[in-house]
């Protein structure tokens, strides 16, 4: 998934600085989402890396347009690793989707910020990517990102507010997510601790303002060579949804197979439900079953206990995020049901291919 401003929580000042990058291709897992995935594992060499020079690393070649420039950095030990991703779908129809990703990776020198914006205008999706190196892992503005500010209640106790807004082409689009807190907990360890916050929201379109449901993620890591960059295919299946229910609920689900797994990335399912009351449910029985496009159309989705829900979900329109790879990379907005409640809600597909 993809986006925009800010990072762990200290105060950010943008600045410039021009630093040398080598291409790494990675796969950002949402599981957020970006985001939404929103964070997750990365696959460096499903296409053939670069020769590296450790006392000197290449430019990014600079006649590539942004949506080629996914990430440009060498990854280090014991550097830290950041991502805030946004996710905001409007309550009306035509649904507007927002899904905005900051990634920051420390570096040789300085943080590589990798901003990634997906926009859905209620008839077609637009994505835009943009990479540049900074001093600090705050999130810094730039073309796509005017401004990300966290606003953070002073009794420091989960209770927080973020405000963006970002620039898709002619059209200025501002989210402010409300109230969040954390309340979706993904995994907790000095090199990946990841939290999601599900809240109701505004996203204004060119001074349009509409209600939302938001999906907001944070990844913090100590030492990102724990946030899953890998140098072989794994064969990866993943299958990622937030989904909105009509009476109140909010799932979120990610079910991942991997044909090749490492110690730090295997086979898992994990899904969680937040009521209407705020009260959060968790499993890790999922079982999916689709129909064989790619992606695919037709979700029914088996939530075991203590949720025990079955979520029906069509896809409408999609975008393939990583065109002519060695991995199929979509997100898809659509609609469906919970056991009879009608919802919607956005998934993303990754498949190796190979």
């Amino acid at each position: 998934m993809d986006n925009e401003p800010t990072s762990a929580e200290p105060e950010y000042l943008p600045s410039k600085h021009n630093t040398k990058f080598i291409v790494i291709i990675i796969v950002l897992f949402i599981l957020s989402i970006s985001s939404a995935f929103t964070g997750g594992f990365y696959l460096n060499t499903l296409l053939k890396p670069q020769e590296i020079n450790p006392g000197s690393i290449a430019l990014p070649t600079p006649e590539l347009p942004d949506d080629e420039l996914i990430n440009k950095t060498v990854i280090i030990s014991g550097k830290g690793y950041y991502d805030d991703t946004v996710i905001s779908i409007t309550n009306n129809t035509p649904k507007k989707i927002l899904v905005a990703t900051a990634t920051r990776q420390e570096a040789a020198e300085g943080v590589d910020q990798n901003t990634r914006v997906s926009y859905f205008d209620g008839s077609a999706w637009t994505r835009k990517i943009l990479s540049k190196n900074y001093p600090t892992t705050g999130i810094y503005t730039n073309s796509i990102i005017s401004d990300w500010e966290i606003n953070i209640d002073p009794s420091r106790v989960l209770k927080q507010t973020v405000d963006g807004k970002i620039t898709v082409d002619d059209t200025t689009i501002t989210f402010n997510t409300g109230l969040i807190s954390n309340n979706i907990s993904i995994r907790s360890l000095p090199g990946y601790t990841k939290f999601i916050s599900s809240s109701d929201g505004t996203l204004e379109i060119n001074g349009s303002k509409l209600s939302a449901k938001i999906l907001y993620t944070r990844i913090y890591s100590n030492n990102s060579r724990e946030i899953q960059f890998y140098d072989v295919s794994l064969g990866v299946t993943t299958h990622w949804l937030a989904f909105w229910g009509a009476e109140g609920n909010v799932y979120h689900l990610d079910s991942t197979v991997i044909d090749n797994p490492t110690d730090i990335y295997q086979t898992h399912q994990i899904a969680v439900m937040v009521d209407n009351f705020g009260r959060v449910s968790k499993t890790f029985d999922v079982t999916i079953n689709t129909d064989s496009g790619n992606p695919p159309g037709f979700y029914e989705i088996k939530l075991g206990s203590p949720i025990d829900r079955t979520i029906t979900f069509n896809t409408d329109k999609s975008i393939e995020k990583a065109p002519s790879n060695t991995y199929s990379w979509f997100m898809s907005e659509g609609t469906g049901e919970v056991d009879g409640v009608k919802g919607f809600g956005v998934v993303e597909y990754i498949k190796s291919l190979k």
